[in-house]
């Protein structure tokens, strides 16, 4: 139907007529035309994902979609019976029971058989958390009735929920299971704490780490810079052994390992109940621990202490101070106790041919949540961002010898 209405120009009956005073109409049929180019027949004609992402946050002009693999003739619907998946396809949008093993992303969404219910994934308010959760279908907006993890939100929109064969429904994020620090309570309570100290690992995002407290981010460690993480500036290496961080990726997992130069050697890692991350060293001759690291450190440890587009520097007062090029929203309800309002731009861009890009060394890369990464080069980094208004920056995060990557931002600067 999606390549019918498209090809008449319809493309918004798709869309639920209830919704559409709520939305952006250009933003909609835009995620439609894209949403048609992902599913192309041949491989070659469906856009990355970076370029999926580049699509969806600028305004240029797309490419005009083929006809996609499987598409119903309206004729199709006519028919009591169909033979083979040339007349028919079954699809498991919004369908009204879940199989044994059948993954339900997030998107996707099961509607009870008088339609009254619909269960999938939401976000409640201005919240960017995901829940997942059974609503009033035909109510707007929808009232919902029951929600699986409100202690444990998913931070992300790769949560999937699934059936397994002893009737046990199963919520996990990223697609697999996720392994992460968690506090104790007390120094002689070992039950879960409220801290947790958890990997950015995210297809297409770039591999940090955040401490929070409950669902709310305390602290930004990294990002990943080919073989450490950035924002360590208390790190004392053992002056005897060395190890060394490896990020592993594949189709199946994304983990790090950390491999040490000696059988010698043991490391840990600690989220205390006071909302620290520490790193210490076994001596096995000795038996002592050493302390190699403890996070956060200081005042710019905070997340997001100075807001957009503004950086936190321990050895200035205030510690905040907006970039080159900026200046401050509201300069007089501005105070050193209050700095989360940021900067703005001095002057108002126009992507015009004679702007270009500042460089800025020995910082923080701003917080990857808002960015994609690709294995470009920087030279090519560069020409991506600056062909896509909506881009804000662009960097190279592996400081590895010869190491290549791009990422780009869209939207604020956070955390520098």
């Amino acid at each position: 139907m999606a390549w019918r209405l498209y090809k008449e120009d319809k493309s918004i009956e798709i869309m639920s007529e209830s919704l559409r005073n709520s939305c952006i109409i250009s933003e909609v049929l835009r995620s439609i035309h894209v949403g048609l180019l992902c599913v192309q027949h041949h491989a070659e004609h469906r856009p990355t994902m970076l370029s999926v992402v580049l699509m969806l946050v600028s305004e240029g002009v797309l490419p005009p979609p083929k006809q996609p693999a499987f598409f119903i003739e309206e004729s199709c619907r006519e028919h009591d019976s169909v033979s083979s998946l040339d007349e028919y396809m079954i699809t498991l949008f919004s369908a009204d029971s879940i199989v044994v093993y059948q993954n339900i992303t997030d998107g996707e969404t099961i509607v009870s058989e008088n339609q009254i219910f619909e269960m999938g994934f939401f976000s409640p308010g201005s919240s960017r958390n995901r829940y997942l959760g059974i609503w009033f279908k035909n109510t707007s907006p929808h009232t919902v009735v029951w929600v699986a993890n409100r202690e444990t939100p998913l931070f992300d929109t790769l949560g999937i929920f699934k059936l397994d064969n002893k009737g046990i429904l199963s919520l996990v994020n990223g697609g697999g299971k996720e392994t992460y620090l968690t506090s104790w309570r007390r120094s002689d309570d070992p039950s879960p704490g409220e801290y947790t100290v958890r990997f950015l690992m995210v297809q297409v995002k770039y591999q940090q780490v955040y401490i929070r407290k409950s669902s709310m981010i305390e602290t930004r460690i990294g990002p990943y810079e080919g073989i450490a993480f950035a924002g360590e500036p208390n790190f004392k290496p053992n002056p005897v052994f060395s190890f060394k961080l490896e990020m592993v990726v594949n189709l199946r997992e994304m983990y790090f390992v950390y491999t040490s130069n000696s059988n010698e050697f043991q490391i840990r890692q600690i989220a205390t109940p006071e909302g620290k991350l520490e790193i210490w060293n076994l001596n096995m001759h000795t038996q002592e621990w050493r302390q190699a690291l403890t996070l956060p450190l200081d005042n710019c440890d905070k997340y997001g202490l100075c807001g957009p587009y503004r950086s936190c520097s321990t050895v200035a007062f205030p510690n905040c101070g907006c970039l080159k090029g900026f200046e401050l929203k509201k300069p007089e309800e501005s105070s050193p106790n209050n700095w989360t309002r940021g900067c703005q731009r001095s002057r108002a861009l126009d992507c015009g041919p004679g702007e270009g890009f500042l460089k800025l060394s020995s910082m923080k890369l701003p917080d990857t949540q808002n960015a994609v990464f690709d294995d470009m080069s920087l030279q090519e980094c560069e020409v991506a961002c600056k062909n896509n208004c909506s881009c804000t920056a662009y960097a190279n995060p592996n400081t590895t010898p010869g190491g290549v990557g791009c990422l780009l931002w869209f939207g604020d600067l956070i955390d520098v």
